[in-house]
């Protein structure tokens, strides 16, 4: 069954003070209520199954996609915290998923690859991901999901943060295999 959309919403008129805005009306409670299902799906559908946690997956997407990378650069596009990226990088090299190496040109800074099993796995979970992303994707139609995606722009750069500005992947290419001993 479809959710029914009313014609006037909370956000149509909005009070300067923010009168009549409730709790549940307020836009980090709906966005954060809807990343909070989206995640329990996620970790439903492909995660659970493949053994993976949330931040092990989206560290593995990341070095899958640019990598190698230095583990800063992990820890700054994950939006995760050091210590949970340590953590899901030490669990993800114990299953041989990934390999840690230190960074030829700088003696301080450690890369993140992936394995020849870390990428199989990538590219099972990134499969199952996909299609669930382009199920829900399609209760929107196309100029809705246009809106969303620049909606969500426009907000992400109002809340203080920089929008997703990662390498085009408009045809949908895997990254190169990388040579692993």
């Amino acid at each position: 069954m479809a959710a029914r959309i009313t014609p006037t919403t909370p956000w149509t008129t909005l009070a300067q003070d923010g009168c009549g805005l409730e709790l549940e009306h307020f836009l980090s409670f709906r966005v954060v209520r809807l990343g909070t299902a989206l995640q329990r799906l996620a970790t439903r559908e492909y995660l659970e199954p493949n053994g993976l946690t949330s931040p092990e997956w989206r560290i593995l997407g990341l070095v899958r996609r640019f990598g190698p990378l230095p583990f800063a650069q992990v820890t700054a596009h994950s939006t995760l915290d050091k210590a949970q990226v340590s953590r899901s990088v030490k669990k993800l090299q114990e299953r041989g998923l990934l390999e840690v190496e230190p960074d030829g040109s700088h003696a301080q800074r450690l890369l993140l690859a992936t394995t020849a099993e870390g990428r199989r796995l990538h590219e099972r979970v990134r499969r199952a991901a996909r299609r669930e992303q382009v199920r829900l994707l399609s209760t929107l139609s196309p100029a809705q999901r246009d809106t969303l995606w620049h909606a969500l722009q426009v907000l992400t750069t109002a809340a203080g943060d920089q929008p997703v500005t990662l390498p085009d992947d408009a045809a949908g290419a895997s990254p190169p295999e990388r040579k692993t001993s």
